[in-house]
């Protein structure tokens, strides 16, 4: 949407540029960037946040809570974010659908919404189990009920 996008890492100074120059204000990085680029984002002024996250899985239950709560505030303050991990595919991609399922969206339209955009956006059982769990967890909590899975890994 016009506040969040996905990418694969970011590789160059002229990558950084071109985020600043577009507004983008933080970057979730689900792989650690080159030293270069985060010095460079540094020196630009976006806030560049690290939450590793190995390929094929998805960030634990609380992880990715606290991921989507820190879109969810920038976007409340009209700041534009950017998700990247090292292909823009699969852990990329949960982030986003996550994002899309706290705006209403159920998990499975999410996937078919995002695979329209990029057909890579989920790789594996665990990352499509994650958006379940989310689902759950966010229907849990706006109904009142508390979560015992916020630590919860997901089975592949």
């Amino acid at each position: 949407d016009e506040f969040v996008a996905g990418s694969a890492l970011i590789n160059s100074k002229e990558e950084v540029e071109w985020l600043s120059a577009n507004g983008v204000r933080t970057v979730i990085s689900l792989v650690e960037p080159s030293r270069e680029v985060k010095e460079i984002m540094e020196e630009l002024g976006i806030e560049n946040m690290l939450f590793p996250v190995e390929d094929f899985e998805a960030p634990p239950l609380e992880v990715l809570a606290s991921i989507i709560e820190i879109i969810r505030e920038r976007e409340r303050r009209g700041e534009k974010v950017l998700v990247h991990c090292f292909a823009g595919c699969g852990r990329t991609g949960t982030v986003l659908a996550c994002y899309l399922i706290s705006k209403g969206m159920r998990p499975d339209d999410a996937l078919s919404y995002l695979n329209s955009k990029r057909p890579c956006s989920l790789e594996s059982q665990a990352q499509y189990n994650a958006l379940w769990y989310y689902y759950s967890y966010i229907s849990m909590s706006r109904s009142g009920h508390s979560s015992q899975r916020d630590d919860k890994e997901y089975p592949h």
